[in-house]
């Protein structure tokens, strides 16, 4: 998710690399930290509503909404030192979703309900080269935690019902980030940025119910292994231009490389390894965004975003069942005094009509169907603080 509960949600995250002009940059480019003295301060909340029905193929009904609610904080951190030095802490989640299918839906041999959430800290600094560029950088700590559940057909044993499965897991992983700025001109910059793909290894406690005897010893080496989870690498170019001293128009390309989501290496019974994965694709991003400066006091902004597919029909998932993503945003900071800026933001995703195209598992089945009213609203409030001048 680009949504971490900063102000540039309200322009759909268009010009994130670029714009620099609150602590939250310690997260979305810390090289823009040199563009502020002193202590900078920004917090915030966000409130994610997503939902989503699920079409099956054929003549049974549709499931009613499988979203869930999420609550996401985010807290950055800006400290000067000297004319050219900057540290910066961040504090967010940048990876998460949920999801809770009805019982008896479907696709429940394949997943009742999940939700995952990566809470992230960085520790970042940032350097003043000379007057147009700067650089900046920080690693990210990163703990990761999966709770999901589904039913299991007892296929071995046919003297049982169906039982199910649960998984609590967590795990940590170190990876980083990296900054430029570039500052040609008053009122223009340009910033690039890359962030580094983590490794985890879940780990937790797995619970299994109603198992028959000859299905527990095909799943037992399976349920007490580390479960893979790989985030992907990311970069960002985007661009700010101030047209006048009221109107600043702000742009964004992006990439996010999903083709190694879902990768985990398989033992088979002769020793040999085999990597499996989900087959997603990379992924490219766009957003255009606007911020009009209405009074001395009040500001405006408006953007919108699209994100390409990272999966095809055929290799979608009900785990993940990720499609494109139109965002459009809008939202309102206001200085109820020079040193406090308070911020609301709105921004709603189109997660498109994701289909899934002829699934199969052996203990699973198959599913085939699609997605509709797919949707993620996010509300978001802000508090930034910077020096008394």
């Amino acid at each position: 998710m680009y949504e971490v509960a900063t102000p540039n949600a309200g322009e759909a995250y268009a010009g994130q690399a670029a714009i620099a002009d609150d602590a939250s940059t310690a997260f979305l480019n810390p090289a823009g930290m040199t563009r502020l003295s002193g202590r900078h301060m920004l917090f915030g909340g966000q409130l994610a509503l997503l939902s989503m029905n699920f079409h099956p193929s054929g003549s049974n009904p549709e499931i009613d909404n499988a979203g869930r609610t999420l609550v996401m904080p985010g807290a950055y951190l800006v400290q000067g030192v000297g004319s050219r030095l900057r540290f910066g802490f961040s504090l967010n989640v940048p990876f998460g979703s949920a999801l809770d299918y009805p019982p008896g839906w479907e696709g429940r041999y394949f997943i009742n309900h999940i939700q995952l959430e990566v809470v992230e800290a960085r520790p970042s600094v940032a350097l003043r080269i000379n007057r147009l560029l700067s650089i900046g950088g920080g690693v990210s700590i990163e703990r990761a935690g999966v709770d999901k559940g589904f039913d299991v057909r007892n296929v071995f044993d046919p003297g049982f019902a169906d039982g199910a499965i649960t998984a609590d897991l967590h795990g940590s992983a170190v990876g980083g980030a990296a900054g430029i700025l570039v500052e040609p001109r008053e009122g223009t910059r340009f910033g690039v940025t890359y962030r580094s793909g983590t490794d985890f290894e879940l780990r937790g406690k797995t619970a299994a119910v109603n198992i028959g005897p000859n299905l527990a010893a095909v799943l037992a080496p399976t349920l007490v292994e580390p479960t893979p989870l790989h985030l992907p690498a990311g970069a960002n170019v985007s661009v700010l231009h101030s047209l006048t001293t009221a109107v600043t128009i702000l742009a964004d390309a992006g990439w996010t490389n999903w083709r190694h989501f879902g990768e985990r290496t398989v033992r088979l019974p002769d020793g040999s390894a085999e990597v499996t994965d989900w087959n997603w694709r990379d992924t490219w991003r766009a957003g255009v965004g606007l911020r009009y400066r209405f009074s001395e006091r009040l500001e405006l902004q408006a953007g919108t975003s699209y994100d390409s597919s990272p999966v095809s029909a055929w290799n979608r998932t009900p785990e993940v069942p990720a499609d494109r993503q139109v965002r459009i945003a809008a939202g309102v900071r206001y200085a109820i005094r020079p040193s406090a800026l308070v911020g609301l933001t709105y921004s709603y995703l189109n997660l498109g009509k994701a289909a899934i195209r002829g699934l199969e598992d052996p203990l699973a089945g198959g599913l085939s169907g699609r997605y509709s009213s797919a949707r993620l609203p996010f509300l978001s409030l802000t508090l930034t603080l910077s020096p008394r001048e």
